[in-house]
């Protein structure tokens, strides 16, 4: 039942630089840290172009590891990048979803629209922040259950530009 969704998902996020016709090397690589309704990730992402860039990031919940629950994370998210100087900001349009089992099993998928602030030119300070809805769903032995929220997303993080 949830196989599909990270299936497609998985899909999206691989085939999305071939289909926008961008370099599949990325421009930059860095380490992000996120808070997502309330759930902290820690994320491996890399960036491609520069102008437009497009982000593919991979992460998991350190809260939830240390309670010995593995609560991975995925993600894309475009922006149109303005520059001046060593300043880069512009609006950022991101998708993710996250999954865990607890007892029972939880599934999230996010979207959401901001802002992206860099700051620097070899390796970037980032701020991103992002709001927008969210599907919640979990599976328990009286069947599935879904609902709409509102979420936001806040993401600190470090990048190093390759090119």
């Amino acid at each position: 039942m949830f196989k599909r969704p990270f299936i497609l998902l998985a899909f999206l996020l691989f085939s999305l630089p071939f289909i926008a016709q961008k370099s599949i090397v990325p421009n930059s690589v860095g380490l992000s840290y996120e808070i997502q309704k309330f759930d902290p990730f820690l994320s491996l992402r890399a960036q491609l172009g520069t102008t437009n860039p497009m982000a593919i990031y991979l992460g998991f919940s350190p809260v939830k590891a240390s309670q010995q629950v593995f609560h991975p994370s995925v993600g894309l998210d475009y922006a149109h990048m303005w520059d001046w100087r060593k300043f880069h900001v512009g609006p950022v349009v991101q998708l993710s979803s996250n999954s865990y089992v607890f007892g029972t099993r939880f599934w999230y998928v996010h979207a959401g629209v901001g802002y992206r602030f860099l700051i620097g030119q070899k390796i970037q300070f980032m701020h991103q922040f992002c709001w927008g809805p969210s599907l919640e769903s979990f599976t328990n032995q009286l069947g599935n259950s879904r609902q709409f929220t509102l979420n936001y997303s806040v993401k600190f993080g470090l990048q190093y530009v390759i090119r």
